[in-house]
């Protein structure tokens, strides 16, 4: 078909979306895209476009006067996402738009967000994030103020009373004439004096600082104050009935009676200057069998106990002594007979400490028969065959006793060096108590009288006398031990025995050597 201007043309090609898609055309042979085209494989109608992807495919503008009618299953798409769908509702239902996955709902003149059936004009089931909502507010019924947790309300929006379970806000102003019944319980933070009344009635008070003179507070259960009391706050004299539980508590005052079954403190200081009576008494009844006093740990261990009798134990809660003093067993009793003691007395220092002094001398004193023991090396005995013995211990090896039972000296010097801290090099070293202390590695029962005892190659030098008489004169023994004097201190060393006297016998001297001085008289 033609005209004078314009040539239409009709016919096909073979140009398509896809196989056997040959289509049907009208076009003006002036236009690149034709006016009109069908393809015959996927019947997909196209204006404006020469590949037609749908069943009608529009390129440019649809000018509409009338209706779309969309079905229920149908789809309305926009860039490829969906922009509107069908209803469910059928003619006359509800129609959604979709964007960004998010419905929206227009039923009846009523729009509904994320519901299908509103019932107001606007219905959002869901959070409304909005600048501002205006309104009277007239109609706002029900409205959950525990929902509110942010912003700001305007104190000229809200009403004249408001009833509300819990209020929590940052300042809330006004004279509280209409406040009533308000429970003081839920009340935190900060109240200024200002706001309140001149009295108040109250069950509990929780607070940093109540400040007044107090005139008006009455019948005040202390059983409920917690934290600290200022002393200038208190009251002269105060009366407890009970229990008196305080991390620390002074006091003063001439005189302070306790009058309770329990006191508990975790410091008690007792400052007392210029007193003229105890600073601390305590009165008992001396019938009762109840303790005096007990200082016990976390664990209930007594470690000092005062019976009713006045007895002390130290480590024991049943001393049998005025001064009782336990350890794992009983270490020393004191009482007005005896001081008993079941532990060695040690000096802290050497050489530190006497025992009885020149002008008051001990009386009697009873040692055992093994030994005692002067300075490091020299020992007084008494041997099991009854004699009296001065004996020098033997420090070139370790007594026998020890030897016997595998002791030995280069094992010895290394235990007293290890234990010590010491460079000994020679067993000849080590001072006796180093020898006790090795000695105990074999045997820790052994004593010092078990090591050093009647064993003649333990000592250097040794005597015995089966007595010694001491009467005007003095016997001395020679500072070699091989000679003695009777009657001087200075015995002749060229002679075994030096006598400055007279000397008698009823019977036989016999000597290689005798010296006289004076005369000598010879009775037959």
């Amino acid at each position: 078909m033609s005209s004078d201007t314009n040539i239409w043309e009709t016919g096909v090609n073979d140009n398509g979306n896809g196989t056997d898609n040959n289509q049907y055309f009208i076009s003006d042979t002036s236009d690149t895209v034709k006016r009109l085209t069908i393809q015959r494989g996927t019947g997909n109608i196209g204006i404006g476009t020469n590949e037609p992807s749908q069943l009608l495919d529009v390129s440019g503008n649809i000018n509409l006067s009338g209706n779309i009618y969309l079905s229920n299953t149908g789809t309305i798409y926009k860039n490829d996402i969906e922009y509107a769908g069908g209803s469910e509702g059928g003619e006359g239902g509800a129609t959604v738009w979709q964007e960004n996955g998010t419905k929206i709902h227009y039923n009846a003149g009523n729009v509904g967000i994320n519901t299908s059936d509103p019932t107001e004009a606007l219905e959002v089931v869901g959070n409304i994030k909005a600048t501002s909502l205006e309104g009277t507010g007239t109609n706002i019924t029900a409205l959950d103020a525990g929902n509110i947790t942010s912003g700001t309300i305007s104190n000229a929006i809200l009403p004249t009373n408001i009833s509300a379970t819990n209020i929590s806000a940052t300042n809330i102003s006004g004279d509280g004439s209409g406040i009533t019944n308000l429970d003081a319980t839920e009340l935190s933070g900060t109240i200024s004096n200002a706001i309140l009344p001149t009295n108040i009635s109250a069950t509990n008070i929780s607070a940093t600082n109540i400040s007044g003179d107090g005139s008006g507070i009455t019948n005040l259960d202390a059983t409920q104050l917690t934290g600290i009391i200022d002393n200038n706050r208190l009251p002269t004299d105060i009366s407890i009935t009970g229990d008196l539980t305080a991390k620390n508590l002074n006091v003063t005052g001439s005189t302070t009676t306790i009058y309770t079954d329990t006191y508990q403190t975790e410091n008690l200081e007792i400052v007392s200057t210029g007193a003229d009576v105890p600073s601390l008494k305590i009165t008992h009844n001396t019938t009762s069998s109840i303790n005096i006093m007990q200082v016990t740990d976390t664990t209930g261990t007594q470690s000092l106990t005062m019976t009713h009798d006045g007895n002390i134990g130290i480590g024991t809660n049943n001393p049998l002594a005025p001064l009782h003093i336990y350890d794992t067993s009983d270490v020393l009793k004191v009482s007005n007979s005896e001081i008993t003691i079941n532990r060695s007395i040690l000096p802290e220092t050497n050489d530190s400490v006497d025992i009885g002094s020149a002008e008051r001398k001990i009386r009697d004193m009873y040692i055992s028969d093994n030994s005692l023991w002067i300075g490091d090396d020299h020992k007084l005995s008494v041997s099991s065959d009854g004699k009296m013995k001065f004996r020098k211990r033997r420090t070139s090896t370790l007594p026998k006793v020890l030897r016997d039972a595998s002791g030995d000296d280069g094992a010895a010097v290394a235990y007293i060096n290890s234990l010590h801290g010491t460079s000994y090099q020679n067993v000849t070293e080590l001072k006796l108590n180093h020898v006790l202390s090795y000695a105990k590695t074999i045997n820790p029962e052994y004593k010092t009288s078990d090591i050093f005892g009647d064993e003649t190659e333990d000592y250097d030098q040794d005597t015995a006398a089966d007595a010694w008489q001491i009467n005007n004169s003095k016997i001395y023994l020679g500072s070699g031990y091989t000679n003695i004097g009777i009657g001087t201190n200075d015995p002749d060393p060229n002679f075994k025995l030096h006598v400055d006297g007279n000397v008698h016998t009823d019977g036989t001297i016999s000597a290689d050597d005798i010296t006289i001085k004076g005369s000598a008289e010879t009775q037959l």
